[in-house]
């Protein structure tokens, strides 16, 4: 049963049917969509942009955006409206706008048009040679005053060139802009002349580079502002000038070579003038063209000592000089003579000098060393004369001392005291002879109390039995002979043994005599003892002592009769002779020291002992 609102069967048909179809339309659908991706997404893979860049017909590596981000040749892109831009450097930028759909998008060649801008360069004044370098442009200009043109963007290095004066810039010229470089150096010229003809020059720069160089006169031009060094050669004469340069101007400049002459003349004539290893000719010679100032130069003859000489040399003017030379000789000797006095060798040195003045009469100096030597060899003469005690010819040789050195204080010294000694050598010569004469008188007075004295000594020894075949002694003392005598009777007289004193007695003054006796057994020991003065301090003493084993003699009436007792002793023993000779002998010794120790007692020790 149907309701009123119930659908015609018509729409319930659409409906049922739109219901069993809705799922395959929805995966019909779904089937489109994915396919319609797919599709998509191929055809997106093979949508890309494809572009190459060149310039001047050249590949370049440009920078290339899209949409201002960078992009490369072949990369995929986006579908819609994009804009393609690519920029370098050099080049003029290239900008397009395009629409991207399915599929590849190719701009094949994107020729770059070169970047220019405008370069300027100027040259006041016009330079030798203007160069321009850059990486693609070069030019070279001359005899220029500058160009102005367009050019490649890039940094160029421009170089002007003046003779004497160059300059190098770098230059950045940009895209559309003008790049300026100008030159604008300050040079003047340089007209430099001479005062002689012939003379060659070279111009220097501060920093000592030669900048030109040749003949006199000459003009330098394009030289810099500022100062130079001109060295100019004459001859054999060079010489340095300082010379200043303004700009816009020639600048004039006159070197001037001043000289003045030199007459150089010698005695004797004909020696050789050289200076600075040249020869100017022989004396007497005048030379030209000297340089102002001091000429300094030697002359050289044989047998002559070189000489080294010097003239004022005066601007315009001619001086002269005149020089004595000096004979080799007349050197030689005095060196020599001065050599010889310096060893003392005085004699050596006045020969010497001699010479010298033969070579060289009248000179002052050698008169001069001559005087002096010959002083010096009286003084040395005087010196050893008074060194012998001869000071009368001591007193001469210092006489001519002073006389002959200029100094003559010593000699003075000298004389004073060599009078002084020969005053005293005189007196004490005279003193001497009267020493003698008085020595000679005690020496004959002496002799004739010694000849009195050995007579009276000789008679009183012949008194005694046998004398010869007895010995004398004597002994000389430092004493007085009186004291000596008193104490030789009072020791003989009071000594143990004792002594009779049988004579005492003095024959002379000076003279003494005494004889002495002991009796020994049936025998007797004698002594004669003398002694003389022989001088005030000295005096001789002589003695002999006898030894008698027989009684003395009996003497009768007065001596006429001499009765001598004989005692004769005999033994079988055939040593008995001999024993007594000893025992005899040994006596005698005995006697001998006995007296000598008396006379010692009375008068000291001997100075002398004589046997």
């Amino acid at each position: 049963m149907t309701t009123p609102n119930t659908p015609a069967p018509a729409e319930t048909n659409a409906h049922y049917w739109l219901r069993i179809l809705r799922p395959l339309l929805l995966w019909l659908l779904l089937v489109l969509v994915l396919y319609g991706i797919r599709t998509h997404q191929r055809l997106m893979e093979q949508t890309r942009l494809n572009f190459s860049i060149t310039m001047q017909g050249r590949p370049l590596d440009g920078a290339a955006t899209l949409d201002g981000h960078l992009v490369i040749s072949g990369e995929k892109i986006s579908l819609g409206s994009h804009q393609l831009k690519v920029t370098h450097p050099k080049a003029e930028a290239f900008s397009t706008n395009f629409f991207v759909w399915y599929g590849g998008h190719d701009f094949a060649d994107l020729s770059l048009t070169r970047a220019q801008g405008i370069l300027k360069v100027t040259a006041i004044p016009p330079a030798q040679t203007i160069t321009i370098s850059g990486p693609e442009y070069s030019l070279i200009l001359t005899n220029t005053s500058g160009l102005t043109s367009a050019v490649p963007t890039d940094q160029y290095v421009i170089e002007a060139q003046y003779e004497h004066w160059q300059k190098r810039q770098e230059v950045q010229v940009m895209d559309g802009q003008t790049a300026v470089q100008a030159f604008a150096p300050r040079l003047g010229a340089l007209r430099l002349e001479a005062s002689h003809e012939q003379v060659s020059y070279e111009l220097l720069n501060e920093n000592r580079e030669r900048l030109s160089l040749g003949s006199l006169p000459a003009t330098i031009t394009d030289l810099p502002e500022g100062k130079y060094q001109v060295i100019a050669r004459y001859n054999e004469d060079e010489r340095d000038w300082t010379v200043s340069v303004t700009a816009g101007t020639t600048n004039d400049s006159k070197l001037e070579f001043v000289y003045g002459a030199a007459t150089i003349e010698s005695e004797p004539p004909g020696a050789t003038v050289m200076s600075g290893g040249k020869e100017y000719g022989v004396t007497p010679v005048t030379i030209p063209e000297l340089k102002t100032g001091t000429f300094e130069f030697s002359l050289a003859l044989s047998d002559y000592n070189t000489l080294a000489g010097r003239v004022a040399v005066v601007a315009h003017a001619t001086n002269q000089v005149h020089y004595t030379l000096v004979s080799r000789h007349y050197t030689e000797a005095m060196e020599a003579a001065r050599q010889a006095a310096a060893s003392h060798d005085y004699a050596r040195a006045i020969n010497e000098v001699g010479t010298a003045l033969k070579y060289k009469p009248d000179d002052v100096e050698a008169e001069k060393l001559q005087n002096e030597v010959t002083g010096q060899f009286h003084l040395a003469q005087a010196q050893t004369l008074a060194g012998r005690g001869e000071f009368a010819d001591a007193i001469k040789e210092a006489k001519l001392a002073f006389v002959m050195l200029p100094d003559g204080a010593v000699a003075a010294t000298l004389v004073a005291d060599y009078t002084a000694r020969e005053q005293a050598r005189v007196e004490q010569q005279a003193e001497n002879a009267r020493k003698r004469q008085r020595a000679e008188l005690a020496q004959q007075q002496a002799q004739a109390r010694i000849d009195q004295f050995n007579i009276a000594y000789a008679a009183a020894s012949r008194t005694y039995e046998s004398e010869s075949s007895f010995l004398t002694h004597e002994l000389i003392f430092t004493n007085q002979l009186k004291a000596v005598a008193s104490g030789i009777n009072q020791a003989l007289l009071n000594t143990p043994p004792n002594f009779d004193v049988s004579k005492f007695y003095w024959p002379q003054s000076d003279v003494f005599i005494l004889q002495a006796r002991k009796q020994i057994g049936i025998g007797s020991r004698k002594c004669l003892i003398a002694g003389v003065q022989l001088n005030e301090e000295a005096i001789k003493i002589r003695f002999k002592v006898f030894e008698y084993e027989q009684p003395d003699p009996i003497r009768l009436f007065g001596g006429a009769i001499n009765l001598t007792p004989t005692v004769t002793i005999t033994s079988q023993d055939p040593n008995a002779a001999k024993a007594k000779a000893e025992q005899m002998q040994a006596r005698i010794n005995e006697g001998i020291k006995m007296i000598r120790d008396r006379i010692k007692e009375a008068a000291g020790a001997p100075t002398t002992v004589l046997r």
